[in-house]
């Protein structure tokens, strides 16, 4: 059996493991919109300026701001998702495109192993640890968002320059670049590791990254927004402005020092840098100009989903650990000849890693949804079907506005994170397993316009009186 299996061509192995990913992650997505798991905030927001979009409403939005690119720059992916959206249009089709898109992703970080000259089964193992490491597996099971299409991208930039096709990789910086606002100090980063190695396509890649960035934070987005990006509040204790926070964060490096070394920080280290066996350290200069920019960007905000491993957050930082594993694996292997033994460990643990990390996210999330009987999804989609109309101003509970992207107005009431929008609702709707018990009493005042159109169990649905 054992010989057999070494008689497997490696890349066989690897598609057989991705289309197993692709049908695991897959069907994962899919049960947790069926299971009240998904949410307006990110998905239905993400798929209704995707409809608008297929429908020729470029980048309109609504449930934050009226166009999408004053939220964040992302054009490439909204267009490239509203195609695929014409095509079939359904909830279920944006949700499967994450897991193609780490498939796809996954591929080529097996490619570069390979270019690399790693041992096939050496890529097989980072190949299959690399689809399991937080960064992914969380991006992948959250909703929907579009920094999944740096993933791929990016890996195949890389590929690509390394195999020596040049304008194919600039393109695909470029194309990386148009994925979201802070992609582009990954590009820099990695322009910059090419000027450090007297590679003239590195000053074109830093002009690039630096340009778009600095081009999409500081005017495309607040011009389209008509104020500063509310990212930006993020960082409101080092700054009001993009530069201050900069500028403080450097030139006060006491208190940066302080503010790193908390026990949620180191933590946040921990998370990223055990699934790689610590290799990537060895890597110091990707550390500092591909690790570095995007792990800022993530642990001097104040929004702790960004620090806690278990969103999407990480995508670009896991695309620059996953490089500097291979680096630093071949680096090992070239500098002190790896002893048996210490492959040996290195292997066993790689291979433990698969087993436990999808104790991460995968098994939980999995764990709440299967059993369930889907009797709230298709209760739900009565209440919409029997009530709403495309024109409705519709007020919702977070989970319960996951399923209204085909309506133009839709709005959160709860919770209370769009403060600034002042509307009138045709609607509310509110799914009670999310809402505090006392929430209708303590907004009696709000609500005393509206009706109970229908109540059961685990939905309420309020009408404004006479609509």
């Amino acid at each position: 059996m054992i010989n057999r299996i070494k008689k497997i061509e490696p890349k066989k192995i690897v598609i057989a493991f991705l289309v197993i990913y692709f049908t695991l992650f897959s069907l994962t997505v899919s049960l947790k919109h069926l299971s009240m798991q998904t949410a307006l905030f990110d998905f239905s927001l993400e798929a209704q300026v995707i409809r608008k979009t297929a429908e020729g409403n470029l980048f309109a939005s609504g449930v934050e701001v009226p166009n999408y690119l004053g939220d964040h720059f992302s054009p490439l992916p909204v267009v490239l998702s509203a195609v695929v959206y014409k095509v079939i249009p359904s909830d279920f089709t944006i949700l499967l495109l994450q897991p193609l898109l780490v498939v796809i992703g996954l591929w080529y970080f097996y490619k570069l192993c390979i270019y690399y000259k790693l041992k096939p089964h050496i890529a097989i193992l980072f190949t299959v640890l690399m689809g399991f490491v937080p960064g992914i597996q969380c991006a992948v099971i959250f909703d929907y968002h579009p920094i999944m299409y740096a993933f791929p991208i990016l890996l195949a930039a890389i590929y690509y320059d390394k195999k020596g096709k040049l304008l194919l990789s600039l393109g695909l910086f470029f194309l990386a670049c148009l994925v979201k606002e802070d992609v582009g100090l990954f590009v820099a980063g990695y322009g910059i590791l090419q000027i450090l190695e007297k590679r003239k396509i590195g000053i074109l890649l830093t002009i690039l990254g630096i340009g778009i960035a600095y081009a999409s934070m500081f005017y495309i987005i607040p011009g389209i927004r008509g104020e500063e990006s509310d990212s930006l509040m993020r960082y409101s204790q080092f700054g009001t402005n993009g530069v201050e926070i900069v500028k403080n964060i450097v030139l006060k490096p006491l208190d940066t020092i302080s503010y790193l070394l908390t026990l949620r920080n180191l933590g946040y280290l921990l998370i990223l840098f055990t699934p790689f066996l610590f290799i990537p350290l060895i890597k110091y200069k990707e550390f500092i100009f591909l690790f570095l920019p995007s792990y800022a960007v993530n642990i001097f905000s104040s929004f702790q989903n960004q620090t806690d491993g278990k969103h999407y957050y990480d995508i670009l930082i896991t695309i620059a650990l996953g490089y500097m594993l291979i680096l630093g694996w071949k680096k090992l292997e070239n500098s002190i000849k790896l002893k048996d033994k210490f492959k040996t460990i290195a292997k066993l643990s790689i291979i433990l890693l698969i087993v436990i990390l999808p104790f991460w996210k995968l098994y939980p999330d999995m764990n709440r949804i299967l059993g369930n009987n889907f009797s709230e999804y298709f209760e739900i989609g009565r209440i919409i079907d029997r009530n709403f109309r495309k024109s409705d101003i519709i007020g919702v509970s977070n989970y319960a506005g996951a399923h209204l992207s085909k309506f133009d107005n839709v709005y959160i009431v709860y919770p209370d994170w769009t403060p600034n929008i002042k509307v009138t609702y045709d609607y509310i709707l509110l799914y009670k397993p999310e809402i505090p018990g006392n929430f209708l009493e303590d907004n009696a005042l709000k609500f005393q316009e509206y009706n109970i159109a229908y109540n059961s169990d685990k939905f309420i649905l309020l009408r404004k009186v006479g609509y």
